[in-house]
């Protein structure tokens, strides 16, 4: 497991879902496995195992802030939200949240 990038996968997912009926189906696709494949590696305690790509450098409070991360990114960022004009400079735009 990647969670690192699962994370950012699920985010890049969840905000272009409305895009097409492709982006839609990757998404419901990509997070119904990752729910499933999270929820049956969780441990009893609520964490998970740091026996992942990167958990060997974090340990186990990384892999349980990333897993927990890929399971809330529809609750912290709205899809339907237009982005913003950051500072009035063409091109820039704010993460809705």
């Amino acid at each position: 497991m990647n969670l690192y990038y699962w994370y950012y996968a699920t985010l890049a997912l969840h905000r272009v879902q409305h895009q097409s009926d492709a982006t839609r189906t990757a998404w419901e696709r990509w997070n119904q496995a990752m729910v499933e494949t999270l929820l049956a590696t969780q441990q009893a305690d609520g964490s998970w195992d740091d026996k992942t790509v990167w958990g060997g450098y974090g340990g186990q409070v990384y892999t349980t802030a990333m897993a927990a991360l890929c399971l809330e990114v529809y609750y912290r960022y709205s899809p339907e939200s237009l982005p913003t004009n950051v500072a009035q400079r063409a091109g820039w735009q704010s993460v809705p949240r």
